[in-house]
């Protein structure tokens, strides 16, 4: 739904100035890792021309990634303890590889 714009299955369920708004960057610099930001309940990337990615990445290994401008959603299941050492590194990894592969 978020991937096209609050529209479900030809459904408005949010209008598409809601969606911008919950994917653009509402704090600034306060995010801890340069590059991002947080949107309303989303982590936006601000590293980048177009800065539509957003997605969000949980304690325990998982990640998702939105990219509206090539279409692309990456997700990553990887069950772990909160502070594993490497998972953040493996996510990211994963997220850039599958967007390789789709040829951005």
């Amino acid at each position: 739904m978020l991937l096209n714009g609050g529209e479900l299955e030809g459904v408005r369920l949010l209008k598409v100035e809601t969606v911008r708004m919950m994917t653009s960057n509402q704090v600034g610099s306060k995010y801890p890792v340069s590059g991002y930001g947080w949107g309303f309940g989303v982590r936006v990337r601000t590293d980048m021309e177009d800065a539509t990615v957003f997605g969000w990445n949980g304690g325990t290994g998982t990640q998702f990634e939105v990219d509206p401008g090539s279409r692309i959603i990456a997700i990553i299941f990887a069950p772990t303890w909160p502070g594993t050492p490497g998972v953040a590194d493996m996510r990211n990894e994963f997220i850039s590889e599958a967007v390789a592969a789709v040829g951005k």
